[in-house]
């Protein structure tokens, strides 16, 4: 009489190959997760850091008397008075971008998921145009796995003061 089975060594050999998938294809899930939270945290920063850039942009479309240290070149902060009269200045510290206005205490303008690797202000003051401010900025996700991967936005702003 004949029977029909699996022996225990075939067994064995089909449980290896299937553990071995198993953490082949679990492995590359685990790496996928991983960088899917490291983008969503890059895209988060980039969108918080777009925003306050915009805030920057309005503020300095309605500004007036532009000071920056090395004008011609590029800036490490910049400072205006607004069309309501206050005085703001813009500068980074502590990988933040940072707003003072009337010289009191500074605020930071991006949150701390955003970090700010350079910035960088270039005044183009000509008597003939309206002021123009570049702004120069380097943003990275204060995520691990994110340490180099820096993403560099800049976008100039013409006063409508002239």
């Amino acid at each position: 009489m004949k029977r029909k089975g699996f022996t225990l060594v075939e067994l064995l050999i089909a449980v290896s190959i299937f553990s071995i998938a198993v953490a082949i294809s679990s492995g590359g899930f685990v790496r996928a997760l991983r960088t899917q939270r490291q983008l969503i945290a890059l895209i988060s920063a980039n969108s918080s850091v777009s925003l306050a850039i915009e805030q920057m942009a309005r503020a300095i479309r309605t500004g007036y008397g532009f000071t920056c240290e090395d004008p011609g070149g590029i800036c490490d902060e910049l400072t205006f008075t607004t069309a309501g009269g206050s005085q703001i200045t813009y500068f980074s510290e502590n990988d933040a971008l940072m707003s003072a206005v009337n010289g009191g205490t500074a605020q930071p303008l991006t949150p701390a998921d955003a970090q700010i690797r350079n910035l960088g202000f270039v005044l183009m003051d000509d008597p003939n145009y309206p002021p123009r401010v570049t702004i120069i900025m380097g943003v990275t996700a204060k995520t691990q796995g994110l340490e180099g991967s820096v993403t560099n936005l800049q976008t100039t702003v013409s006063s409508r003061n002239f």
